[in-house]
């Protein structure tokens, strides 16, 4: 900005001095060429008064009398017998002053070298250039000035800036320069303060959510380890078994979701078994399937490993499950296979989604809808992990987890 600054400013310099200061270099060297012509003028009378007196005074006309000028004038006088009086050499390119004639007959004329009023004209120059080159140093000087009032603000606002957008709410911008940076500053500082309100609002809900959500879920826990010991029969105990494994996921999930919200990820990263995670996820939502006439199939082409939270991947795959069975149409299938490096885990059934519908559907949207996140949650989770979830295809619908792949253990 410094920079854009002291360059606009010498640019408004120079149209100055192209505006101001050559017109004024020429008119001065207008002048100068006419106030030497009339002091030629003034020479002419003066050496034409001095012939008159001497001839009155019966002295002789001497180049002495009509007064020797300085260098590159001449006075030339021709009396009334023809005789030429000069004094001073003339030059080839010269001016000459009107002829003066005297009472007595005599003619007198006074000239001056050209080179005389260049001389003169040029210093003119030298004089608008020198009061043109000091006009551009204080300009400068006075931008750069300037530009240091203007820029440290502003940096200082950059410097805030950065600490807001990495967490830091309780930065503050000082309120110092022009007016316009200050309103700017305590437009920021009020914007920060709302923001540190919401995020606090925000966190203390997240915490109070999940207080009071792990109680309850401790208590069924408890109730459905009850019924456990008083059922005999094998499906219903199996039913019992398959309602404990959700209780415990879902606590998992609360937590692991204040984890991202806190550090950026759910937890640890470790070697999964993607296999043995893909079948626990997909036993516990084909009842809901079953019970919408579906049917869900999986296929599992290896059994590739990767370094990820394994409550990360499974809450995501768990997304894009439900998704197919809320909104998708026929057989779902699950499949697993290696990706190059990596590995890709793809949900895909026979419904259909428009061609651009992935650029809508992983967005959050409004707040107050209830409806929607579960995708852009996905998202969020997987790339948490390094990796990517995104609608691989629209006719059939079939989305992609994509996952890094897991690094070689050092032997």
């Amino acid at each position: 900005m410094r920079r854009q600054f002291l360059a606009s400013t010498l640019l408004i310099a120079l149209a100055a001095i192209v505006v101001l200061g050559v017109p004024l270099g020429v008119v001065g060297g207008h002048l100068i060429r006419n106030e030497r012509l009339g002091q030629l003028d003034h020479d002419a009378d003066r050496a034409g008064f001095a012939v008159e007196l001497a001839l009155a005074e019966h002295r002789p006309v001497t180049p002495e009398t009509l007064s020797p000028p300085s260098a590159g004038e001449w006075i030339t006088a021709v009396l009334g017998d023809g005789r030429v009086i000069q004094a001073g050499t003339t030059t080839v390119r010269s001016v000459r002053s009107p002829a003066v004639t005297t009472t007595s007959g005599a003619t007198v004329t006074a000239g001056l070298a050209e080179w005389r009023i260049q001389a003169r004209v040029h210093e003119a120059w030298l004089a608008v250039g020198a009061l043109a080159l000091g006009g551009v140093v204080t300009s400068v000087l006075l931008a750069a000035a300037q530009a240091r009032r203007v820029a440290r603000p502003l940096q200082a606002i950059a410097a805030i800036a950065r600490r807001l957008g990495a967490g830091d709410f309780s930065a503050r911008i000082p309120t110092l320069g022009p007016a316009e940076l200050v309103d700017i500053a305590n437009a920021l500082n009020n914007e920060a303060a709302r923001i540190a309100d919401l995020v606090a609002l925000e966190r203390q809900f997240s915490l109070d959510a999940s207080h009071q959500l792990r109680s309850p879920l401790t208590a069924l826990q408890l109730r459905l380890d009850e019924l456990s010991a008083m059922v005999h029969t094998p499906a219903a105990r199996a039913e019992l078994d398959s309602c404990q494994r959700l209780t415990t996921r879902l606590t998992e999930t609360i937590t692991e979701l204040l984890e991202l919200r806190r550090q950026g990820r759910t937890g640890p990263s470790q070697r999964i078994d993607l296999a043995a995670l893909v079948r626990t996820h997909v036993a516990d939502i084909e009842p809901a399937f079953a019970s919408e006439g579906r049917a869900l199939e999986t296929a599992i082409d290896t059994r590739p490993v990767a370094e990820a939270t394994p409550g990360a991947v499974g809450q995501a795959l768990d997304v894009l499950l439900d998704n197919a069975l809320r909104h998708g149409a026929g057989t779902a299938t699950v499949q697993l296979r290696p990706n190059g490096t990596g590995a890709t885990i793809s949900v895909s059934d026979t419904g259909t989604l428009p061609t651009d519908a992935g650029q809508v559907l992983f967005h959050r949207p409004d707040p107050e809808q209830a409806h929607g996140l579960g995708l852009a949650l996905a998202r969020t989770l997987v790339e948490s992990e390094g990796g990517q979830v995104l609608l691989a295809a629209t006719n059939p619908t079939r989305f992609e987890i994509r996952l890094p792949p897991a690094p070689r253990a050092q032997s």
